[in-house]
């Protein structure tokens, strides 16, 4: 979940500063790349544990 919270920061960092450091361009696009690759893996992760919940039986709730 630290993934999930972390991407919007790093993808904020990574434009912001290629924007006022011109010169570490290569180094914040890198960082955007990065954190593109990390957010999608992480929102995967979160999208097959949700498929696996829903589809696969389970213990039933015998709660009335």
């Amino acid at each position: 979940m630290l993934c999930a919270f972390a991407a919007p920061f790093l993808e904020f960092l990574s434009l912001w500063g290629a924007h006022f450091t011109p010169d570490n361009g290569a180094f914040f696009g890198a960082l955007a790349v990065g954190d593109a690759y990390s957010s999608k893996i992480c929102y995967l992760v979160v999208f097959i544990i949700a498929m696996v919940q829903m589809w696969l039986p389970g213990k039933e709730n015998t709660h009335a």
